[in-house]
Formats: structure tokens, C-alpha cells, sequence
């Protein structure tokens, strides 16, 4: 499964790539490469797409630690871990 871009994106659709990237000062590479969910959300990264849509860094770190977390979920079995005693 692929990273699922929030609504804001696609309403930046509607303009050009070009003009977007620009106005977040990032190269285009680096918002392909987030949609597309082959890299995370850096800090940087956070702070311009907050700034531009109207949201907080917070908001973009979160999508992408809850989406790194539900595909762990999926794909990672802990159920032979014992957890450990309380001392």
C-alpha cells in the first residue's frame, strides 16, 4: 500500500507542480517521494507543509508515524515476545 496523501494535497493539485514546489522552497523530488510513501516526513519538510497549508508540523509528523505504525502492524508478528514481569 502506498502513503495516502491527506485532502489538502489534492486540492494542491489543482496547481502547478512547479508553482506548489516553489512556494514551499523544496525540490519536486522530495514531495514525489513522500506522496508516493518511499521516505518520511522530515522536520523541514513538516514545518513548510504546515506553513502552507494552514496546519502544524505536529499534524505531518503524526501522518506519517501513523501510517509507518499501521503498516508495522500488518506486517510484524510479536505474539511469541513474552512481555516482561513487573518487578
Amino acid at each position: 500500500m502506498r502513503l495516502r496523501a491527506p485532502h489538502q494535497i489534492g486540492r494542491a493539485r489543482r496547481r502547478t507542480k512547479d508553482e506548489h514546489f516553489a512556494r514551499i522552497h523544496v525540490p519536486r523530488t522530495r514531495i514525489e517521494r513522500l506522496v508516493a510513501g518511499h521516505t518520511g516526513v522530515s522536520a523541514d519538510t513538516a514545518m513548510r507543509l504546515a506553513r502552507v497549508f494552514g496546519t502544524t508540523p505536529e499534524y505531518w509528523m503524526n501522518l506519517r508515524r501513523a501510517w509507518d505504525l499501521a503498516q508495522a502492524r500488518q506486517s510484524v508478528d510479536v505474539s511469541d515476545i513474552e512481555p516482561l514481569a513487573a518487578a
